[in-house]
């Protein structure tokens, strides 16, 4: 029986629902599946390995520390953890910074068995490292890449972003961040007056527009910045922006809110159900992201049929986004058209809404249906295997 094995930092909610898809395809195939995960959670997090553990999924022990203010993750025992189960491809997640990591790559002889990295990075992201610790990462990337014998990709600029390092023999296959989607699916279909009711509970008038930004309270997610950018559009008193997620800007950011007399609501972190919920009062996705590799939540955002707005420092605008069908992406590097497009958006009539949401479905559905995604993932790998034994 073959076997798939996949090294990743931490479990998360999401990625946990992720490799349930992918061990419940896998046993289709005949094919065993194990998450190996380095750490039980990660500093500003607030996911815990016991919450989202299976029967498929080991934590190894190791440590987390931090050098030349980079985080990594090192188990020792990596390689013995791996070769336990016998892998006929080693799939890896997570940071190519982390030296558990580098203990498979640098030993991967002694595996006897491909290893296809997830990427996710892109070349559009504001770099919030120093220079010392940029260099060192990309002295570690060009020396790490050439190693790794494929890679799996989110999107067109992760893959653009990956092809600068890789090896010329190197393969590569489309995977997305993936979601449960029946899940966000029932928000597409409320009715008016369900979301007229949330929108009550939460003291929202049904004259404005909503706008909904899950993000961590975090410098990289540039709510800070969009603010400046809302504040000079004509029209900013027509909306409200839903802001789920909690950081260590939460305090400055709603002191900025308040000088600037802006409508956002700081909601703290919410679990999914309390999400769904915020989705379905929704009327817009907002992601202002100065450094967002894949995000998970623009796949939400499809799935729900929204509209989206994000910056061009989101890794998969270039598939979540057809401009002005089913929304708009704006460069922070071009502020009067960026605050044109703020105000187009929060212009437009219910009428284009409702045909973004159509749209917005159809590409989640042609993109990011679990189902089909990872059945042409092992797909493939099958195809490989075959290959090789010719």
């Amino acid at each position: 029986m073959k076997s798939i094995v996949l090294i990743t930092n931490i479990l998360t909610p999401y990625r946990a629902t992720f490799y349930s898809q992918y061990f419940n395809a896998c046993q289709k195939y005949g094919i065993k599946f194990h998450v190996l995960c380095m750490a039980e959670t990660e500093p500003e997090r607030n996911w815990y390995y016991n919450e989202y553990s299976s029967t498929f999924t080991t934590l190894m022990k190791g440590k987390t520390f931090n050098v030349f203010g980079i985080m990594t993750h090192y188990n020792p025992q990596t390689l013995d953890y791996i070769k336990n189960l016998s892998p006929d491809i080693l799939l890896m997640a997570g940071s190519y910074m982390f030296l558990s990591n580098w203990i498979a790559i640098f030993r991967k002889n002694t595996l006897h068995c491909p290893i296809i990295y997830w990427n996710e990075s892109h070349k559009n992201s504001i770099r919030t490292y120093n220079n010392l610790s940029l260099k060192i990462r990309e002295l570690i990337r060009k020396v790490i890449f050439k190693r790794i014998d494929g890679f799996w990709y989110g999107g067109k600029m992760s893959l653009d972003f990956v092809k600068d390092y890789a090896a010329q023999d190197a393969k590569f296959y489309f995977m997305p961040n993936l979601i449960d989607n029946t899940l966000y699916e029932t928000v597409s279909k409320v009715s008016e007056e369900e979301r007229y009711e949330i929108k009550q509970s939460l003291q929202i008038t049904n004259d404005k527009i909503v706008f909904i930004c899950p993000a961590r309270l975090t410098f990289v997610k540039g709510i800070h910045t969009f603010m400046d950018l809302l504040y000079k559009a004509s029209n900013k008193k027509k909306c409200t922006i839903l802001i789920p997620g909690d950081g260590d800007m939460e305090n400055s950011l709603k002191e900025k809110a308040k000088k600037l007399t802006l409508d956002c609501r700081f909601l703290g972190y919410k679990v999914q159900s309390e999400m769904i919920n915020l989705y379905k009062a929704a009327d817009i996705f907002l992601m202002p992201s100065l450094s967002d590799p894949n995000p998970l939540t623009c796949i939400e955002a499809l799935w729900c049929g929204l509209p989206l707005l994000v910056s061009t420092h989101v890794g998969n605008y270039p598939e979540v986004i057809k401009p002005g069908l089913n929304g708009f992406v704006f460069d922070y590097n071009k502020p009067d058209e960026a605050i044109q497009k703020i105000e187009t958006i929060i212009a437009k009539p219910k009428e284009w809404r409702d045909s973004a949401k159509k749209i917005s479905k159809e590409i989640a559905e042609n993109t990011y249906n679990p189902k089909t995604v990872i059945d042409n993932s092992i797909k493939q790998f099958i195809q490989d295997w075959d290959t090789r034994k010719k």
